[in-house]
């Protein structure tokens, strides 16, 4: 299981309610947890503040390609 995805279920949201959140498409976010393409630092940084709001730790280390 990719790490977005892993995130995502312990946050329970959907993919559509994840892109949503971030504005992205659910297809973007589908990408993301295939390992299809990389979340840039922008949309990482988006992710990591909607899972810690929704009581999730991470950090973009936790899915982001090293910068």
């Amino acid at each position: 299981m990719n790490k977005i995805q892993e995130l995502r279920l312990a946050a329970n949201m959907s993919q559509k309610e994840l892109g949503t959140a971030v504005d992205l498409t659910q297809a973007a976010i589908s990408l993301y947890e295939l390992g299809k393409r990389l979340p840039n630092l922008r949309i990482s940084r988006k992710i990591v503040n909607v899972f810690r709001a929704k009581g999730v730790e991470c950090t973009i280390d936790d899915f982001a390609p090293e910068v």
